[in-house]
């Protein structure tokens, strides 16, 4: 009876290591309704495509417009700030698709970049009007809300733009201030 149980040990055994040195395909699984203590590992991220490199991003959120990753406080230096009564420092922001620069010293003042939409983009406007070529980009002045909200919109390409804005406590000093600030920042522009 030993021999028997020997026997049939040292087969099981024999049996048990020739399974485990077989070049299997596939994927494992637990067989048998067990429980298992092992955790899956989750799958690799993505390698990147097209070029082997990343894309790079910016606070335009990837946008390639003419001036992605240009700060718009950096538009304008001090001494062109003081040409229109700003000496207060600039606040970047984003508000939706605009990047932009706000000085609050008495009128409120901005200068906003947008990168993913251009003149015919323009949203929010109560009314909208072209005005003459502003150095030598195209121009729009458009206005929005009460009436103290004036902008003044220079395309850089057909889908990308710079607004300057004011918000006036008087209404009829809003558009001729936001035109004052695009005059004063159109040279810088491509």
């Amino acid at each position: 009876m030993k021999r028997i149980l020997l026997a049939a040990s040292t087969f099981a055994l024999l049996g048990a290591a020739v399974a485990c040195s077989e070049n299997a395909t596939g994927t494992p699984s637990a067989s048998g309704g067990g429980s298992t203590t092992a955790t899956e590992m989750p799958p690799p991220p993505p390698l990147p495509t097209g070029g082997g490199t990343a894309p790079t991003t910016t606070d335009s959120e990837g946008s390639s417009g003419p001036l992605a990753g240009k700060s718009p406080c950096a538009l304008l230096s001090p001494a062109e700030l003081t040409q229109i009564g700003i000496s207060a420092a600039g606040k970047e922001s984003k508000q939706g698709i605009v990047r932009q620069c706000r000085w609050s010293q008495g009128d409120s003042q901005a200068l906003g970049i947008v990168d993913t939409a251009g003149l015919a983009n323009i949203t929010g406007a109560t009314e909208k009007a072209p005005v003459p070529t502003v150095g030598r980009h195209q121009a729009v002045r458009w206005t929005a809300g009460t009436g103290n909200t004036c902008s003044v919109s220079l395309e850089l390409t057909s889908t990308a733009r710079v607004d300057a804005q004011v918000v006036a406590t008087d209404a009829s000093s809003a558009c001729p201030k936001a035109m004052k600030l695009a005059q004063l920042v159109e040279p810088k522009l491509p």
